[in-house]
């Protein structure tokens, strides 16, 4: 047999064949496994949305996000975001106090959820409610020089906050902040509200309505206006046998004419001393303002603390 005769036949088929070999070596070697089976895998992160909830309650303690992971077409893949994705907790079969949810997950035509963490939701339903709280006004910064504030006043002067009562009950001020810097003349502000506990931290899942107030400062020349916290003044130390559940200031907020010359620049004023060693009951006290000299209060220097008390072993 004439070997060379032979390898000279078809050879342009056989040089073909090679090719396609070395490219179809060359494909695979270079495409990850996932494309082989023409998907890909990833995770991303989805806002949970709870509905439904029965006629007068509100979830609180709840999850706002779950992570889903998913595979799909590469080129699907890419261009998906959490906004494609939704994830729904249903409340109408949810009653009062602690509830365990399925999430209830939609996503785009061609893409598989694989898994989903958490797959169901724990959450507890409180009671729904709503009250009238009036607005305190804490004014920062200076006007300009030669002018101090006269007068300011807020629009409306209180709102209604709305939630869940646990919520509720940790709003101890609705605040309206308000820097005058650099004023010299009538100006009216339109400021956002925040609702604040007894520490000053902010209250979150608490609705306002409204949500901003409008706030008119007035100034003069001659002497100042500043807002500030009132702070009662204790000393000594209550009884080993008595623990104090609650402090309470009202008001919490005053304001005070400075005239010029009176270095005063604190953002707080203390009451007169009040001595903790006698008390051992709940104590409701009228005290006066422990005021620098020359500084006066606008309305009262008289505040009011409320302290209750209880002795310890009951409950």
């Amino acid at each position: 047999m004439d070997i060379q005769k032979l390898l000279k036949q078809n050879l342009g088929l056989k040089i073909l064949s090679i090719v396609i070999s070395i490219a179809l070596w060359a494909s695979l070697k270079y495409t990850s496994p996932a494309s082989l089976y023409n998907y890909y895998q990833t995770s991303l992160y989805v806002p949970v949305k709870y509905v439904n909830a029965p006629e007068g309650l509100v979830p609180v303690h709840t999850d706002e996000q779950v992570l889903i992971e998913l595979k799909g077409d590469p080129a699907k893949i890419a261009s998906i975001s959490s906004s494609d994705f939704s994830a729904t907790v249903d409340m109408s079969n949810c009653k009062k106090g602690d509830n365990t949810v399925d999430v209830t997950l939609k996503c785009p035509p061609e893409i598989t959820i694989t898994n989903v963490q958490p797959s169901k939701i724990n959450f507890e339903l409180e009671e729904y409610s709503s009250i009238q709280v009036p607005i305190s006004l804490r004014t920062t910064g200076v006007p300009s020089t030669g002018y101090k504030l006269s007068s300011s006043k807020v629009y409306p002067d209180e709102i209604t906050i709305s939630g869940s009562v646990s919520s509720i009950k940790k709003v101890k001020k609705i605040l309206a902040d308000v820097d005058i810097s650099g004023i010299n003349t009538t100006t009216k502000f339109f400021i956002p509200l925040q609702a604040c506990d007894y520490m000053g931290n902010t209250v979150n899942d608490i609705n306002l309505m409204p949500t901003n107030v409008s706030v008119v400062c007035n100034v003069d020349r001659g002497f100042r206006i500043q807002t500030v916290s009132v702070i009662p003044d204790f000393i000594g130390d209550v009884s080993d046998d008595i623990d104090i559940k609650l402090i309470d200031v009202t008001p919490d907020v005053i304001s005070l004419k400075i005239p010029d010359g009176v270095n005063f620049k604190s953002n707080v004023i203390k009451t007169r001393a009040i001595d903790l060693t006698s008390v051992r009951k709940n104590l409701e006290q009228e005290i006066k303002l422990n005021l620098p000299e020359g500084v006066s209060a606008i309305d009262s220097n008289i505040v009011k603390v409320n302290i209750i008390v209880n002795k310890k072993g009951n409950k």
